[in-house]
């Protein structure tokens, strides 16, 4: 089954064609890559299914139901967690609190959020997690004390939180050292082997094209490849596009 279906997607700024009618997707429980130049059209089209871009032109299905143009909360309510190159989190508040706030809540404003009172059930579901990220010891301290790769696990531990249909991870492994990039490879290997859908853009091959079953290709907005990690290494217009030979 579908999870994310992405059909003909355009997106212009001004006069540039940013996304150049795109289709792709990603089936249930496997992991997806996105790769391409810098510049080439990949967090715009991640921009785009998750509304904080508006669409030109073409659809964005969830799970087979048009989700395009629905506001930015209703689509991540409806299943669809994304993540940033820089991890967006509350860098006051501490890891276990930044869990919690994952958490699904509707027709609740942000004050109302940071003051809820939540269950024993949440908060040992949330200790859980942050388990599992390997981010126990640092429970009670604020996020912004961690460095880049433990607010890339923190994230992950939210994303789990959220309990989404599909993940998208933009650069996981960016300006993450060695030791994190294998904690944060294994945690998302085990996520999927549980269940969860991921959609992965990532500039480190060794990282993507280790996890991915399906990568997708883009240059100056335009989808240029698709297959197989192995495919995609040894396809000429990918290596002229991404690579420069």
């Amino acid at each position: 089954m579908q999870v994310l279906s992405i059909e003909n997607l355009t997106k212009r700024f001004g006069g540039l064609t940013a996304v150049d009618n795109v289709s792709m997707h990603v089936d249930s429980g496997k992991i997806v890559g996105l790769i391409g130049p810098n510049g080439s059209g990949k967090t715009t089209l991640f921009n785009c299914v998750t509304s904080y871009y508006e669409v030109d032109e073409g659809k964005i299905k969830l799970s087979d139901k048009d989700i395009t143009g629905q506001r930015m909360e209703v689509v991540c309510e409806k299943g669809v967690y994304r993540t940033f190159q820089f991890p967006r989190l509350f860098p006051e508040l501490s890891i276990l609190k930044n869990v919690l706030l994952a958490t699904k809540h509707k027709h609740e404003g942000l004050i109302d959020v940071l003051f809820r009172a939540f269950s024993a059930d949440l908060v040992n579901r949330a200790k859980e997690l942050i388990e599992f990220v390997e981010l126990t010891r640092l429970t009670n301290k604020p996020a912004g004390n961690l460095s880049g790769g433990q607010k890339k696990l923190l994230e992950l531990a939210c994303a789990l939180m959220k309990e989404p249909q599909i993940v998208l991870l933009d650069e996981p492994a960016g300006g993450v050292n060695p030791t994190l990039i294998n904690v944060l490879k294994a945690r998302i290997l085990e996520m999927n082997k549980e269940g969860m859908t991921f959609f992965v853009i990532e500039h480190n091959m060794e990282v993507i094209m280790s996890i991915a079953e399906r990568i997708y290709v883009l240059d100056h907005g335009a989808l240029i490849a698709e297959g197989t990690s192995e495919e995609i290494q040894v396809n000429e217009e990918v290596l002229e596009a991404y690579f420069g030979k």
